[in-house]
Parts: C-alpha cells; sequence; structure tokens
C-alpha cells in the first residue's frame, strides 16, 4: 500500500492552487520550498486555516479518499492529533496520527502512524509538521489508542518483542 498525500494543486508557474483543487490534476511531488511557504502562510500558532484534501484510505473510516480537511497551524499538537507533516522520503504532504514524541538529540522527535498501518512511520522534526486537521474530533479511546501505539513501539525499541 503505498503512503496517502493531502493532494495540492500547483499551476505551471509553481503557484499553489489549493481553493479548488481539480479531481482530474494530478498532485505532483511537494518540494520542502513549497511546504515552507504553507508553514508561513499559516504562521505561528494561528488562526489562518489550509483547505487541502485527502488522497488515499490509511486514515479511513476517519478519513477517506477525496474527503476536504481543514488544516491550522498549533503551537501544540496532543497524541490522536492527526497531523499533516511533510515527507522527505516521499517528497509528499502525509496525514497520520499522532502517537508521541520523545526528546533527542538537542531536539524533539514526533512519531506518528496511519491508522490502518502496523509501525509508525519514520521521526518527525517539529519543523516537518504543516499543523493538524481540525473538525475532527479525537475521541478519548482515540487518543489512548494513539498512546498505547506509542508505548508498544518504546517497548520493542527496549529490545522486548
Amino acid at each position: 500500500m503505498t503512503t496517502p498525500a493531502i493532494q495540492i494543486g500547483f499551476n505551471a508557474d509553481d503557484s499553489l492552487a489549493w481553493e479548488q483543487p481539480q479531481p482530474e490534476k494530478h498532485a505532483r511531488a511537494v518540494q520542502a520550498r513549497h511546504v515552507i511557504a504553507l508553514r508561513e502562510m499559516l504562521g505561528p500558532a494561528t488562526a489562518d486555516f489550509l483547505p487541502m484534501r485527502i488522497a488515499g484510505d490509511c486514515m479511513a473510516p476517519h478519513l477517506v479518499h477525496g474527503q476536504p480537511v481543514v488544516v491550522r497551524r498549533m503551537s501544540w499538537y496532543w497524541p490522536g492529533d492527526v497531523l499533516v507533516f511533510f515527507s522527505p522520503v516521499s517528497n509528499r504532504l502525509i496525514a497520520h496520527r499522532l502517537i508521541g514524541g520523545y526528546w533527542r538529540n538537542g531536539g524533539w522527535r514526533l512519531l506518528t502512524q496511519a491508522d490502518n498501518a502496523t509501525t509508525p512511520d519514520p521521526a518527525l522534526r517539529p519543523e516537518q509538521v504543516l499543523g493538524r486537521i481540525i473538525a475532527l474530533s479525537v475521541p478519548r479511546n482515540q487518543r489512548l489508542a494513539a498512546i498505547l501505539r506509542f508505548l508498544a513501539f518504546a517497548w520493542r525499541r527496549l529490545g522486548h518483542p
């Protein structure tokens, strides 16, 4: 299964076309400079919102292919929040659930995982995070499940099966 990404359209001159994504257009690989521009648009923990559309089904049934979502940058994220982040591996924006974070080499690392995946994604630096999907309520049981996934990851990293 390929990792789904949030679709953002780009015009021929590389300007963003995110207000009315066209289904017939194919999403291009997102470059780091595009993510920097999006983060600057949203500013630090702001009231500005960025509409996007989900591509893929790794977060189903909570997020489905084609579903419009709104992303907002926050000053803090909690386990269970669905984050939109830049993946340097795939050069795409990904929407996965935050399962936890840890301090390493002088900075925070965040762990995310798709709801339908069996293992977490590679650790993220906070500057890779564009924001969290808002208007998606996260019930307590999903927050608890995210924390339990993080604890299971930590347990395995400590050498336990």
